[in-house]
């Protein structure tokens, strides 16, 4: 089978908060495609464990909670690419707080968030993991890259006064209030910033001119995203460049078991998914 390697190309999707690109899916109808090849060649299910998207906000997102689904949930983490002043992320409750408040105020519209979740100002290069059950909500004027497992079941709890959608507060509640407990995941060892049960997530700083060879395992399909700078990348003599913000992906379907070579051009960061 002919290697399937190289720059990918997703789905740009307008939300009412912003936007959000499909950028490494086998989920349809947005699966995304190799660039490179003269037939469109879309990702199947059998090439990735993982949906990766750029969200990007100008305002904030719903808040929200995916089900734990006995462990098998929409579990997702975020890499924060860019961030301003106002910009915050909403996770989780704060201890003591008073829940029959909290829904209270979301049936009268007048929940301030501050008041019941854990409130950050993230800045670029910060990460967060948010396993399924846990409530959360994305702030406006960030731009970030999340990992996720490839799922769509999404309770709303409140929309900022947005009546455009469908709200879910009586499902979400009964997560809530559910005793079963998220999944267990290590964080941040070494330069490895997730280790899940379907993926792994790492990030790696190149100096300019530096060579470095990735050994990813051949049974997963694996993505590299340029956070910054320029990287040559090489795959049995074949060399791609890629740029900020590009989306390179490896099928695992491919007849090739030995090093990827990355060679930095600029001082440059990646995200390596796999």
């Amino acid at each position: 089978m002919k290697i399937r390697w190289g720059k990918v190309q997703g789905h740009l999707l307008k939300k009412v908060w912003g936007s959000e690109e499909w950028s490494v899916s086998a989920v349809s109808p947005y699966k995304s495609s190799f660039v490179d090849y003269s037939e469109k060649e879309l990702l199947t299910p059998k090439e990735t464990t993982f949906l990766a998207k750029i969200i990007k906000t100008t305002a904030e997102l719903s808040l929200q909670l995916h089900p734990k689904m006995r462990g098998k949930g929409k579990d997702e983490c975020w890499y924060i690419l860019e961030a301003q002043r106002d910009s915050k992320i909403y996770l989780d409750f704060l201890p003591g707080a008073d829940i029959s408040s909290f829904y209270q105020e979301i049936e009268e519209n007048t929940l301030v968030l501050e008041d019941y979740l854990i409130t950050y100002t993230p800045q670029a290069g910060d990460f967060f993991y948010i396993p399924a059950g846990t409530i959360h909500a994305i702030g406006r004027n960030l731009k970030l890259l999340e990992i996720q497992r490839p799922l769509d079941i999404t309770y709303r709890l409140y929309d900022w006064g947005r009546r455009e959608r469908e709200l879910h507060l009586e499902l979400a509640k009964s997560e809530i209030e559910s005793k079963e407990k998220p999944n267990e995941i290590i964080l941040s060892k070494e330069n490895i910033l997730l280790e899940h049960p379907d993926f792994l997530i790492e990030e790696d700083d190149f100096e300019n001119k530096k060579v470095m060879k990735k050994n990813y395992p051949a049974h997963r399909g694996k993505m590299i995203f340029i956070v910054k700078g320029e990287v040559e990348i090489c795959v049995e003599g074949e060399k791609k460049m890629a740029k900020e913000g590009d989306v390179f992906f490896f099928s695992p379907l491919l007849d090739f078991h030995g090093d990827i070579e990355l060679i930095s051009h600029k001082k440059s960061k990646i995200i390596s998914v796999y």
